[in-house]
């Protein structure tokens, strides 16, 4: 009797995840190296009409660049405060104790403060806390709360 092994669901998944994400480098036009994790620090953020004279490409494909540089300049960030923070072992170790709703009511506090900030008219009195770290905060803690929720916390 000839035995059947077990399918590796873990592995079809990931190979699933492999093929969706080199169809979406297709369709995006996006190099086959990885995108994030950019070190160092990338500077300032170019401007959207930046992008565009400098990339000569169409609106969509350079607010697509700006995302990423953003994210790019986020991933970073988060980076470096998390080796303040948690460090390797658990890098979540420090939101894990009040869970999502935790990250959630820190992600308020980011909210408040962009609006503080953006009714401000000399800037904040916090030289390291401009808008733009305010908004990198605000994208970092979104998907720091959607892994919680993803790992059920």
């Amino acid at each position: 009797m000839d035995k059947t092994p077990e399918p590796d669901f873990a592995q079809e998944q990931l190979d699933y995840i492999d093929a969706v994400d080199a169809e979406a480098k297709v369709e995006a036009r996006l190099p086959d190296a990885p995108i994030f994790f950019l070190e160092p620090d990338p500077g300032p953020i170019p401007s959207y009409q930046e992008d565009l004279r400098r990339m000569e490409m169409g609106k969509t494909d350079a607010l697509m660049a700006f995302g990423n540089d953003v994210m790019g300049r986020a991933l970073a960030l988060a980076r470096k405060k998390n080796a303040d923070y948690a460090g390797e072992a658990d890098p979540l170790k420090n939101f894990r104790r009040y869970g999502a709703f935790g990250v959630a009511v820190r992600l308020d506090d980011k909210i408040c403060r962009l609006g503080t900030l953006l009714q401000k008219l000399g800037g904040p009195e916090v030289a390291d806390e401009s808008i733009e770290d305010t908004c990198l905060d605000i994208v970092n803690y979104s998907w720091i709360l959607m892994k919680l929720r993803q790992e059920g916390c």
